[in-house]
């Protein structure tokens, strides 16, 4: 989906299989946000076997979904096709709800419309090669671990 995070729109995946909740530090860049670093980095295993990652920043953000909007704090961490991934932890304590039938996010009044693949794929190709940070769609995209 796109989510606006301080004001920027962010190209996110809502990924329940992601135990964390992260922001690519391209974006976190290109916006101007100013990390932390963590008193004890985290070791992140990845989809992949035998992967992982470090993540030693954090941020706290202001996320707008158009209908609410709320702080919450993101881990810094490399990441290859998203500006952000809301994860299990913002699921979880959000009560999210992941319809694939009507291809939207909910949670509390909050319904977000998710991408098509042809939305998606054309979002995309307008910010590869040129993109050092955020992007700027107009609508919202949803994505699965499977």
């Amino acid at each position: 989906a796109i989510v606006k995070v301080n004001g920027v729109d962010a190209f996110t995946c809502w990924d329940s299989g992601s135990e964390l909740d992260a922001i690519s530090p391209d974006f976190v860049r290109a916006t101007g946000i100013t990390p932390k670093a963590k008193d004890n980095p985290i070791k992140v295993r990845l989809a992949t076997k035998g992967s992982t990652s470090t993540t030693s920043y954090e941020v706290e953000v202001n996320l707008d979904f158009g209908g609410a909007a709320m702080d919450h704090p993101l881990e810094v961490l490399n990441l290859d096709r998203w500006d952000m991934i809301l994860g299990s932890y913002f699921c979880e304590r959000h009560n999210v709800h992941l319809d694939y039938n009507t291809r939207t996010i909910q949670f509390g009044d909050v319904v977000i419309k998710a991408l098509s693949k042809d939305e998606e794929a054309s979002t995309r190709r307008r910010a590869q090669g040129t993109r050092k940070g955020p992007i700027e769609p107009t609508t919202s995209a949803l994505s699965t671990t499977n």
